[in-house]
């Protein structure tokens, strides 16, 4: 079993919460986009598509 610090749970703890917020963010963005993206809409799913 595999014994780690406070310091380094506390590291990994804030390193997924970080990864989280930012899926949040360019979730939000990608709704906003959706909802809002006129003529833009088709090169950022482009974009996310890796096309």
């Amino acid at each position: 079993m595999a014994h780690y610090t406070e310091r380094q749970l506390l590291l990994f703890f804030q390193a997924i919460q970080r990864q989280r917020n930012h899926y949040k963010a360019d979730l939000i963005e990608a709704v906003n986009q959706g909802f809002g993206g006129g003529k833009e809409l088709p090169k950022y799913l482009n974009k996310l598509r890796g096309e």
